[in-house]
């Protein structure tokens, strides 16, 4: 169920991506494109060529891991439909990083901000992860691979812009790849990267962030600065 905010002003609107930002699911994702490489004739990628990736849409990732000419829409499918059986599993498991449950729960509370998406993920994997932790109403707009086009073009942030009647100027991207904080500039949006997840920092600050954070339970202290305009003091 998708919340509906107050309306009000001052609202700020907050987009989280989720890989490597909210959850840990680069091992699920290394595994599955472990199964679906060998399945096209190509070598298994290394774990460093995942990571770089994450945050990507499917055709684009494997695009950029195998080349132009890889059969990057057929590759998407099978590694969708392998992922979505790997998911129905009982003992399958996305580990949430510390902290944050608990402030995506007290920032669901506030009234001066609107929470989001804005991932690589499918919207099928976006409500697995609200239905598997119970994170209902938390959230007012889903942006995901197959709601816009993919990381770095602007498209999640504007749409979900269009969506809570919030400017991009009001909104704030939090996420841990160079796609985010590219996303958040091209679309006139902030961007706070995080540096437990998957991007190196500086890495991160030269593609458009205000702010790094080590750890997520910094980000509703971050959120309250850019509430207050303070980001960049």
């Amino acid at each position: 169920m998708i919340a509906h905010p107050p309306a009000s002003a001052a609202r700020k609107l907050v987009l989280f991506d989720l890989d490597g930002t909210l959850v840990d699911g680069q091992h699920s994702i290394r595994a599955t494109f472990e199964q679906i490489f060998p399945a096209f004739g190509y070598p298994k990628p290394s774990a460093e060529a995942v990571r770089r990736i994450v945050g990507r849409s499917l055709p684009l990732a494997i695009a950029d891991l195998l080349g132009p000419d890889a059969p990057s829409e057929r590759m998407a499918e099978a590694y969708k439909a392998h992922f979505h059986a790997m998911r129905q599993a009982a003992h399958y498991h996305e580990e949430i990083y510390p902290g944050v449950d608990a402030t995506l729960r007290r920032l669901g509370r506030r009234e001066d901000v609107v929470l989001g998406t804005a991932t690589g993920k499918a919207l099928r994997g976006i409500n697995w992860l609200i239905e598997r932790n119970d994170w209902h109403g938390l959230f007012t707009t889903l942006q995901g691979a197959d709601t816009a086009a993919s990381k770095p073009a602007p498209d999640m942030v504007l749409n979900a812009c269009r969506e809570t009647g919030i400017r991009p100027a009001s909104t704030l991207v939090i996420g841990d790849s160079i796609y985010d904080m590219q996303m958040a500039v091209s679309a006139g949006a902030s961007a706070i990267g995080v540096s437990y997840g998957y991007g190196e920092p500086d890495e991160l600050m030269e593609a458009g962030a205000r702010r790094i954070i080590d750890s997520f339970n910094a980000v509703e202290a971050m959120i309250d600065l850019f509430v207050e305009g303070r980001l960049d003091a």
